[in-house]
């Protein structure tokens, strides 16, 4: 993902948790690594210093928000994607 390297590179810590399936392809069963969440990432910034940095990242199109304010993901699931991901 292009967008990752680019807010890697501003120092924003990103997380695309993937997921490893079997799936058929060209009729054989091959074991392929995917993104479990599609064209979404997980990052950790402080809202006040660099929000709007983030959102004008080539690549960012908006932020997941429950109103006015970007969701939040509690660390204990960020913790469990984090175990699993490769």
């Amino acid at each position: 993902m292009r967008e990752k390297e680019h807010l890697e590179r501003q120092e924003v810590h990103c997380l695309s948790p993937m997921i490893t399936l079997e799936k058929v392809v060209r009729g054989k069963r091959t074991t392929v690594s995917e993104p479990l969440f599609p064209n979404y990432l997980f990052i950790e910034f402080d809202t006040e210093a660099i929000h709007t940095t983030i959102s004008s990242t080539r690549g960012v199109s908006h932020f997941v928000r429950f109103g006015t304010l970007p969701a939040t993901v509690p660390a204990a699931v960020i913790e469990a994607l984090q175990t699993d991901a490769p």
